[in-house]
C-alpha cells in the first residue's frame, strides 16, 4: 500500500518536472506565450485527458508532439495538424488544444471501424484482430468536444488505402498510429509528400525494428520518392521522455516497472543512409 502511495505521488510531481523541462528549450523560452504557468497548465491538462479517454499513447508523447508543433510554428513551417489512427480521441483531444492555440486545423484519418482485415504478407497481423482499436466517430467527437477544441477538427472516414490518396492540405506533423504495415505503407507514402520542410513525422509504434524498417529502407525510398530514407530518431526504444525502459519489447514482462510506451519521430529533410565502403 505504502509503495503505491509512493509510486502515484511520483507520477503526480512528475507531470509537472516533464511539463516545465520538455518546453525548457530556446526557440519557446524566446516566446512570452508560454510560460512556466501555460507549461503546467497544459502537462496536467494532457495528462487528465489521457486518463478520462483510453489511450494508447501517453500525455509525455502528446507533450513531445506539441513540442514540435510550437517549434515548427515559432520557425513559420506551414501546414496543418495530421493524425491516422484517433482510437478513443485522447491524442486527437490534445493535439486539437495545441491546434486551436495556433491556429491550425487537426485532420483525423480513421476507419472508425477498428483495423481492417488482416493480409497474409504483414509481419504485424498475428498480434491483431479485425475491429480491434475501433472508436465509433460519435464517441471520439463526444471525447473531443469535451476535453479538447473540436472547432478544429475535421473528420475523414474510410480506409486509408481509400481515403489518404486525395489529402491535398499542406502538413506540419503527421502523427501515425496505425499498428499494421500495409497501414504505414499507406499513410507515409501518401502523406510524405504534403509535409513541410522541417515538418516533422511521430510514430507510436517505434518499438518493433521490422515495422519501423520502412524508415530505413533505401529501396523502398527510391522506389517512393527517388529519395533516400530519412531514418527514425527513437528507434526500438522511443525517444527519451523520463521513461525508465531499456528493451527490447518482445521481453518487456520481464523488467518491473518499465514502461514501454514511447514514440518515435523523422522530419522533413532528414537523412538515414549508408554510403561508405571499407575493405
Amino acid at each position: 500500500m505504502f509503495y503505491k502511495i509512493i509510486i502515484r505521488f511520483f507520477h503526480f510531481i512528475e507531470i509537472f518536472i516533464f511539463s516545465y523541462w520538455i518546453f525548457n528549450t530556446k526557440k519557446i523560452k524566446s516566446s512570452e506565450n508560454f510560460n512556466a504557468f501555460w507549461r503546467f497548465r497544459t502537462g496536467y491538462k494532457f495528462y487528465k485527458n489521457t486518463q478520462k479517454i483510453t489511450s494508447g499513447t501517453s500525455y509525455k508523447e502528446h507533450l513531445a508532439m506539441a513540442l514540435k508543433i510550437i517549434e515548427g510554428h515559432l520557425d513559420n513551417i506551414e501546414g496543418d495538424i495530421v493524425e491516422c489512427g484517433c482510437w478513443k480521441g485522447s491524442s486527437s483531444s490534445n493535439l486539437s488544444i495545441i491546434a486551436k492555440l495556433l491556429g491550425k486545423k487537426l485532420i483525423i484519418y480513421d476507419s472508425f471501424e477498428g483495423l481492417p482485415d488482416m493480409e497474409i504478407s504483414d509481419r504485424e497481423a498475428s498480434k491483431y484482430n479485425r475491429g480491434e482499436y475501433r472508436g465509433m466517430q460519435e464517441e471520439v467527437k463526444n471525447n473531443i468536444t469535451n476535453y479538447g477544441c473540436i472547432e478544429v477538427c475535421e473528420f475523414r472516414k474510410g480506409w486509408f488505402k481509400d481515403t489518404l490518396s486525395s489529402h491535398s492540405e499542406k502538413i506540419s506533423l503527421l502523427f501515425i498510429d496505425v499498428d499494421l504495415e500495409p497501414s504505414l505503407n499507406d499513410c507515409v507514402k501518401s502523406l510524405w509528400p504534403h509535409l513541410s520542410n522541417g515538418a516533422y513525422l511521430f510514430t507510436d509504434e517505434c518499438m518493433f525494428l521490422n515495422y519501423i524498417a520502412l524508415f530505413f529502407s533505401e529501396s523502398w525510398w527510391k522506389k517512393n520518392f527517388n529519395s533516400t530514407p530519412p531514418g527514425l530518431y527513437g528507434t526500438g526504444l522511443g525517444i527519451p521522455l523520463l521513461n525508465l525502459y531499456v528493451g527490447p519489447h518482445e521481453i518487456r514482462s520481464e523488467y518491473y516497472n518499465h514502461r514501454s510506451k514511447g514514440v518515435g519521430y523523422t522530419y522533413k529533410g532528414s537523412e538515414a543512409v549508408w554510403n561508405k565502403t571499407y575493405e
